[in-house]
């Protein structure tokens, strides 16, 4: 809105005018009373075009000036928008151009002074008009100049009215009337039916008019309004909310929060409107991490409502949503780590359920299960157990054994009792529902696989490698038969299968089944996709395993220069790659280049996420490791230190992060010979897991097992023996003795024999340890050819090399028959002793 030279407002006042045309004189009048402000000046010449107006009926105006509604304060107001000289004149024209409108042209205008000043859509007139007045009003707001129309042409607006107009308009208008503001929210009421959120041919449409009912909503709420009004408002308010999507022009925490507050003080927070807005804007609230706030709302609204239903005792709908609302705060208080106070809100809503309804009740049953959820998160296994077998007995009698809820809820409690290393009667479960999801749904079945999986990684926690093999095996030949090999969950059983190859030492079939996954990704997926990229890893790591050193380096290598140009140098897969490159360099003996490279690990991840972030500090620990195996033991302890000083004040002194921290000072102070402090530090680790979980849990056993090889490099032996002895008798209880883990406690035991000269005992102790591993985990696993090689070298001291040669020949002359590289790094070690010894 310019002010122009008087020439070019008189051009702009007569352009286009054939009839009506003032006078020049009168032209030049008209023009100076204007100030010669374009938009006085547009109104007027549009109005003269359509004959609404004439030079005569403009020039008595300007003489006979009508006193304007609160003259003074409009005046105020318009001061800063509006040339001083052009106020009174600008104020007349928009008064003299609208009177020339039909009634139903000044309708929509006026309704338009109260929308957003957003391009305004046509819907807007179709609703509130039938189609031939429609377009007639279209029509004559458009010639009038009230209206711009849009340019470029779009057929799902109609134009734009200019704020300033609007602003004049609302301030020379007394407000919507009663029915006009009803007319309004009837009229958005039809525009936003939930129903049509997602049809495309309406929203457009909607999205349009999002911005022009949260303006409309600012007008109308400063007035006390009749209560339908109010309702109705709340109303459309809630139905834009629930569209899946705004579009940008708005927030939706912004609408809801309006929302809210426009029912709060119309309706009163008692209203059932205003607490369903109240419960919406919560949501929001909680949605956009405002926690607090989400919760402070969310208890209120539950106090109000309990208020209410104590009222209304008997009235069940309102208990359901009494309910409902704290089942909303327990979502919220869930997301601020409260698990506690969840926890108590979600026994009273059980509570409340069973009384009411009943425990057959499916929203009792829902109660159930949410409280079982959070019990999980709490690592209350004990109590989550005991209300899963309520349920699993409530739908075994409600629904059947076999029936599909019932399957669920045994699985759920299958999942607790692994957990809880019941594991008999975890796999007891997993075994039913894997029967009854075979026979009901068939064995190619997702959900029948998903079970068999589950089943298979319990087998191999009890140490039945050979039976968890069996089941992924047979997991995979089924997808692969049904959904082929480039399914996504055909490669997520690649990726199950492969950890137990490992594990039950069958390196060379792991190989085969990374490079047969790695080639499908990078067949369907792309050489440069993340999940190719994944499978890179996955093969560079049984390479290194293998002792393929060089040629894992190479693939990592390739991997981490893919890595870098699709995602970028600050990727985590990026930083990953990085890690595990370094590894390999270092244990190519490659010491310097991989401390470098570690050194560019930490430093990215201070650089994102700061010092004391817990990436960074693994990515620290990594490059102490390495700099203690290159012998750089001072530095290695510094870091060590530094890392263990930020989680013990980041953390606390007996979060497990610490003390593994404080395991591997220790093992570094070992190494430098500072046993005494060595021993101090390992020590208060043991104590600390001792008390926190006891004295036969894996990590207490850990932190004995550490103690004992600090006394004995201490020279304190029969400590030191009595230590591992103890560790091994725990295990063989607890894990039984086949497990890897026992096995590794009876080979530590021995090997602190052979140290003090009791090779009898240590004999003893590996003849069983071999014989169990080749039993278990078959002859050519490497901890196998370890125990052998172990048993060959005390056979040679205590009988000779005569007397070791059943041994070898049993148990180890296979590695000169195996191709090198399928064998493991240590394998190839031990084929190389072995080869000497039989020359």
């Amino acid at each position: 809105m310019d002010v122009l030279s008087s020439d070019e407002a008189i051009r702009l006042l007569c352009e286009g005018l054939e009839q009506q045309r003032p006078s020049p004189s009168d032209a030049e009048k008209i023009a100076k009373w204007t100030g010669c402000f374009s938009l006085s000046l547009t109104l007027l010449n549009r109005a003269l075009r359509s004959q609404a107006l004439s030079p005569e009926r403009i020039l008595a105006s300007i003489d006979n000036p009508e006193i304007s509604r609160n003259g003074d304060e409009l005046q105020q107001d318009l001061c800063e928008a509006i040339p001083q000289d052009a106020i009174n004149a600008t104020i007349q024209a928009v008064r003299l151009c609208y009177q020339t409108l039909s009634r139903p042209s000044q309708g929509a205008v006026r309704l338009f002074a109260y929308l957003a000043p957003e391009p305004l859509p046509a819907v807007i007139l179709e609703r509130l008009y039938e189609a031939p007045q429609s377009e007639q009003v279209r029509r004559e707001l458009l010639c009038s100049g009230f209206v711009s129309p849009i340019e470029p042409s779009d057929e799902a607006l109609f134009g734009k009215l200019h704020e300033l107009t609007a602003s004049l308009l609302r301030k020379l208008d007394a407000g919507l009337d009663e029915v006009e503001r009803f007319v309004v929210c009837d009229m958005f009421a039809m525009i936003f039916i939930p129903e049509s959120h997602e049809l495309p041919e309406n929203r457009r449409e909607q999205e349009l008019c999002v911005a022009h009912f949260d303006r409309f909503l600012t007008y109308l709420s400063p007035s006390q309004q009749p209560e339908d009004i109010a309702s109705m408002a709340s109303t459309v308010g809630q139905r834009i909310c629930s569209m899946q999507e705004l579009p940008e022009v708005i927030s939706e925490r912004s609408l809801e929060k309006k929302a809210y507050e426009f029912a709060l003080s119309q309706l009163g927070q008692e209203h059932p409107l205003t607490l369903n807005a109240m419960d919406r804007y919560a949501l929001r609230l909680r949605a956009d991490g405002q926690l607090d706030e989400a919760r402070a709302l969310q208890e209120h609204e539950v106090e109000i409502r309990k208020a209410l239903c104590d009222i209304n005792e008997d009235d069940e709908p309102s208990w359901d949503e009494v309910l409902a609302a704290m089942d909303g705060l327990v979502t919220t208080l869930k997301a601020q780590g409260d698990f506690e106070k969840a926890r108590s809100l979600q026994v009273e809503i059980l509570e409340s359920r069973e009384r009411r309804l009943g425990e057959e009740h499916p929203s009792t049953t829902e109660s159930m299960l949410n409280l079982v959820s959070t019990l999980l998160a709490m690592q209350e296994l004990s109590e989550a157990r005991e209300l899963q077998q309520r349920l699993c007995d409530l739908k075994a009698r409600l629904c059947g054994e076999d029936h599909p809820d019932t399957i669920k809820a045994k699985r759920a409690l299958a999942a607790t009792l692994f957990s809880l290393r019941d594991l008999d009667a975890s796999q007891m479960l997993y075994e039913a529902a894997h029967d009854a999801l075979e026979k009901s749904l068939g064995a190619s079945h997702s959900e029948t696989l998903a079970i068999k999986n589950n089943l298979a990684i319990l087998l191999a926690t009890k140490g039945d490698i050979e039976g968890a093999r069996k089941l992924q095996e047979n997991a995979l030949r089924i997808r692969m038969e049904t959904l082929g090999e480039e399914h996504p969950e055909t490669l997520a059983s690649i990726a199950s299968l492969a950890p137990i190859l490992r594990v039950q030492g069958d390196l060379s079939a792991e190989r085969k089944l990374r490079e047969e996954e790695l080639m499908i990704r990078t067949r369907s997926q792309g050489a440069e996709s993340q999940e190719t990229l994944a499978s890179m890893t996955n093969l560079a790591s049984i390479l290194q395993e293998q002792g393929e050193l060089q040629a894992a380096r190479q693939l990592q290598e390739e991997e981490l220069a893919i890595s870098k140009k699709v995602l970028g140098e600050e990727h985590p897969q990026t930083i990953a790659a990085m890690n595990n490159l370094a590894a390999t360099l270092h244990r190519q003996g490659e010491c310097k280049q991989a401390c470098e490279l570690q050194e560019q690990v930490v430093a990215i991840h201070k650089k994102l996420n700061g010092p004391e972030d817990s990436d960074t500090l693994i990515s620290m620990s990594n490059l102490a490791v390495m700099l203690k195996e290159r012998g750089e033991l001072e530095a290695a302890r510094k870091l060590q230190e530094e890392v263990l000083e930020i989680r013990k004040r980041e953390l606390g002194a007996e979060h497990p992060d610490t003390l593994t921290s404080m395991n591997n000072l220790a093992a570094t102070l070992k190494t430098r010979g500072d046993l005494g402090r060595a021993y101090d530090l390992e020590d208060k680790v043991f104590q600390i897991r001792k008390a926190a979980f006891g004295p036969e849990h894996p990590d207490t056993l850990t932190s004995m097992n550490n103690l004992a090889s600090i006394l004995s490099a201490r020279g304190e032996i029969d400590r030191a023996g009595a230590l591992q002895q103890k560790v091994l008798e725990v295990r063989k209880r607890v894990l039984g003795e086949e497990h890897p883990d026992t096995l590794t406690s009876a080979n530590n035991l021995a090997s602190m024999l052979k140290r003090v000269g009791k090779l009898q005992q240590a004999y003893q102790i590996e003849k069983e340890v071999l014989e169990t591993r080749k039993r278990v985990l078959g002859l050519e696993h490497p901890g196998t050819t370890i125990s052998a090689w172990n048993l060959a070298t005390t056979t040679i001291a205590l009988h000779g090399r005569e007397a070791a040669s059943p041994i070898i020949d049993d148990n180890l002359s296979w590695l000169l028959e195996r191709e090198i590289e399928k064998l493991s790094a240590p394998q190839r070690k031990i084929r190389q002793m072995v080869e000497k010894l039989t020359e």
